[in-house]
């Protein structure tokens, strides 16, 4: 369950949109934008023949469940919408969500995307010398992701709160999800959603490095950071890409890329034993990215140490996990 009571907080402003044509979203209910929000992104489409299922408190979800169950079920699972009033683009220039969602030059180049992201370059709040650059994940809103909690769970702490900043790379633009500088609950980035795996065969995969390195440089020329470190896995080529392309721009500025192929798989392989190929083994590497472990890897880089705070979150956590697979051993002894 994520946190009900997380506020984002952010320069508030407004988007002018005017000077474009294009389908704009014509229904302001808040009951039909969750409505929206949960068949998509829990991945329950009631039109599909999907049988898969969940349970929430009591809640059963499946594709033939009703419009107020899906509504209950985003009230209890996922992240409070922003009032109306607080959002940067205001609803009555929203898109279509069906303009949002797919894969396309159209969606890719859309002005939405565009403006958001001039927005954030000129207002969001540099927090630190020191950056962390995550390629994104399926679950939004970005901030309340598990898969960032490798970083993210590092700047709970007082003694690291802006120890550095955390921004998503997407084809969607760069995304902040700092508190206290979170845009990752705006629209539009609770509000599409796009499949890299099928852009090679759409022809789509260059324009979307290209995009999405044109964003990522001009957020960087906008800020003045120090260090910068890269986080995606490997099996996606395009990040490494831009990665490399960054370090040539940017002489000045020491970069970092976080996942190592070597390293992951002796982790992988000391702290669990699974064979390398095996669906196991597969699972966790996807997961490796999440693992506090990669907090303590990136401190070092920043600081040159790993503060003592984190040491001992790390030391926990490798306890946990010791207690955790012995239990499993026994119980299938």
């Amino acid at each position: 369950m994520i946190n009900q009571n997380y506020i984002p907080v952010f320069k508030e402003g407004n988007i002018d949109l005017s000077e474009f044509d294009y389908p704009r979203w014509k229904i302001s209910s808040e009951d039909e934008l969750k409505l929206s929000l949960v068949k998509r992104y829990i991945c329950f489409n009631k039109t599909s023949d999907s049988s898969h299922s969940m349970k929430e408190e009591g809640i059963r979800i499946t594709k033939d469940s009703s419009d107020s169950d899906f509504i209950r079920y985003f009230d209890k699972k996922f992240a409070p919408l922003l009032d109306p009033e607080r959002e940067i683009i205001k609803r009555k220039d929203w898109a279509r969500y069906e303009d949002l969602c797919g894969e396309s030059l159209e969606i890719l180049n859309h002005p939405i995307f565009e403006k958001m992201a001039e927005y954030i370059r000129e207002n969001s709040k540099q927090q630190s010398d020191y950056l962390v650059i995550c390629s994104c994940g399926h679950k939004k809103p970005y901030s309340q992701s598990p898969y960032f909690q490798g970083y993210t769970c590092v700047l709970k702490y007082p003694e690291l709160r802006n120890a550095f900043d955390i921004v998503v790379l997407s084809n969607s633009g760069v995304i902040p999800i700092n508190e206290g500088n979170d845009f990752s609950f705006c629209y539009p980035f609770m509000h599409y959603d796009w499949n890299h795996g099928v852009e090679e065969k759409k022809g789509l995969k260059q324009s979307v490095e290209d995009k999405m390195y044109y964003y990522i440089k001009e957020y960087i020329k906008s800020k003045n950071y120090k260090k910068i470190a890269f986080s995606s896995r490997e099996t996606y080529d395009s990040y490494l890409h831009i990665f490399n392309k960054l370090k040539d721009d940017f002489p000045d500025i020491e970069f970092l890329w976080v996942y190592d192929r070597q390293e992951v798989t002796e982790w992988i392989k000391n702290s669990f034993g699974y064979d390398e190929g095996t669906h196991q083994f597969r699972m966790t590497e996807t997961r490796s990215l999440y693992n506090p472990r990669v907090g303590g890897k990136v401190l070092e880089f920043f600081y040159g140490f790993i503060h003592p705070v984190w040491q001992e979150h790390l030391r926990r956590s490798l306890l946990n996990r010791a207690k955790a697979r012995a239990q499993k051993l026994k119980s299938r002894a």
